[in-house]
């Protein structure tokens, strides 16, 4: 089997063989997804990821970083394409990532088109459900606002 190294590698293949590539490999990443990105499951988990934001910047309760970031696409669809236009003028996705004390991701969400707000992504997340529901108890920690 022949995996394409670089850019050069795929200038001999068609379009459609290279965007079937690419979809692969998006299914298979987001299936195996779960085993490699979660957040804490359990009160170890949570008072583990403090002790380690407390010895790496003095954080106290922080649990995660949480921000989104906006991942540029083509216009999807015609029909919703401005959903997915962001306040900068182009076409995004608006992805939510929370990082552990280790820099590693612990949740994510790709989902939101880029007109999204990130307040409402964060609004309508598993985390938020679980804050609500009392199972987190720490702080996450954002560039413009902190959640406990």
């Amino acid at each position: 089997v022949h995996f394409p190294r670089n850019e050069q590698d795929l200038e001999h293949l068609h379009q459609s063989t290279v965007c079937r590539i690419i979809n692969a490999t998006a299914k298979e990443i987001a299936l195996h997804l779960p085993r490699y990105v979660h957040f804490p499951r359990n009160e170890q988990g949570m008072i583990e990821n403090k002790a380690a934001f407390q010895r790496m910047a003095g954080f106290e309760e922080v649990i995660g970083c949480i921000d989104c970031t906006h991942i540029a696409i083509k216009n999807p669809n015609r029909n919703y394409g401005e959903r997915f236009r962001n306040r900068k003028g182009w076409m995004s996705l608006n992805v939510q990532v929370v990082t552990g004390p280790n820099y590693e991701i612990q949740d994510i969400v790709i989902r939101w088109p880029g007109s999204a707000h990130d307040s409402r992504i964060f609004d309508a997340s598993s985390l938020k459900l679980r804050y609500d529901r009392g199972e987190l108890q720490g702080i996450l920690l954002g560039k413009y606002f902190s959640f406990h």
